[in-house]
């Protein structure tokens, strides 16, 4: 199917569910088209799996730094740049359902983002492991107000 007739919303949602196919089909899209959809995308919601997915892509070698890095740009900001370098947005992203989804996302997306700088511009396999297993953690359930305390003196 060509991205001419699959609907912008679809492709913005799969592109932020990490699916790099989808961002580079929004990328190589006419930034006018996707200018036209983005006031009415829904609920984009960036979340564990997403994460995943692009740095299993990336470990695996299936996906192009460059592609990621841009991809990780575009979830962190809200924008989208064009292969024409025209560019769309502000796009609405929210982190996670979790609080602690959104620290750890915001951490290993501001990490992606720095792929190509020149100073830790690389992710090695060992960084991308620790990434993908502390996304596989389960989260850690609140515990309310806090640890309780015994009362003194009795």
């Amino acid at each position: 199917m060509t991205m001419n007739r699959v609907a912008v919303e679809p492709a913005l949602a799969a592109a932020v569910a990490g699916d790099l196919d989808a961002f580079t089909a929004l990328v190589n899209r006419p930034a006018e088209q996707v200018r036209e959809s983005t006031h009415r995308p829904g609920r984009l919601v960036l979340s564990r799996a997403a994460a995943r997915r692009v740095l299993a892509a990336l470990r695996a070698g299936t996906a192009a730094p460059e592609v990621v890095q841009q991809w990780a740009s575009f979830v962190r900001r809200g924008y989208l740049v064009h292969a024409d370098g025209r560019q769309t947005g502000p796009i609405d992203i929210e982190y996670g359902p979790q609080d602690q989804d959104e620290a750890l996302l915001v951490e290993i997306v501001a990490r992606l983002d720095e792929i190509g700088d020149v100073v830790d511009g690389h992710m090695s396999n060992q960084e991308l492991d620790m990434y993908l297993n502390r996304l596989a953690e389960p989260l850690e359930k609140p515990s309310g107000d806090g640890p309780r305390r015994q009362p003194q003196g009795m």
